[in-house]
């Protein structure tokens, strides 16, 4: 839970959704998403959901649906701060990938999938890559360095089980 969190989980529903949808549709086009791909990532089926999601950001999403936001949010910035070559670290999604983990297909086919728990798993390799070692002691040496950079609209808080995610506004 956010540290200092007073309102309603609804009232926070509401005040996340717009944005974290739209910080979700930014990275979404960076990443060369597709509607379907969106669609999965944001764990719905039904287009016209989708196209109303899109049009109408002043709405409350379901808890899920945030965090699955949290994650991308939470994966796009870990690639940010471990690629800072922008247009390589917005394709390290869509290449195929080496590690035991995705066992030489793209990130993105495993939480094509559809599970939270294939963002969690995205999202704690490169996590394990940013904290891991001197490498990723080096990098979050430089990231603190440059004032802890923040996602499109906010900085992701991570809460203590990887449960609730808040966005922290500057």
């Amino acid at each position: 839970m956010c540290a200092d969190s007073t309102r309603t989980q609804e009232t926070d529903g509401r005040d996340l959704s717009g944005p974290g949808l739209r910080t979700f549709f930014r990275i979404a086009e960076l990443w060369g998403l597709s509607v379907r791909e969106k669609m999965t990532l944001l764990g719905i089926s039904s287009r016209s959901t989708f196209y109303r999601w899109r049009k109408t950001l002043n709405i409350s999403l379901p808890e899920t649906t945030l965090q699955r936001i949290s994650y991308v949010l939470a994966i796009y910035k870990a690639l940010q701060i471990l690629l800072p070559n922008e247009q390589a670290a917005d394709r390290w999604i869509k290449e195929p990938n080496p590690s035991p983990l995705f066992a030489g297909k793209a990130p993105l086919d495993l939480v094509l999938a559809g599970r939270v728990s294939d963002l969690r798993i995205v999202w704690r390799y490169l996590d394990a890559q940013l904290n891991g070692g001197a490498q990723g002691r080096a990098r979050k040496a430089r990231a603190a360095s440059r004032g802890s950079p923040s996602l499109v609209t906010g900085a992701v808080h991570m809460g203590k089980e990887d449960k609730i995610f808040c966005f922290q506004r500057r």
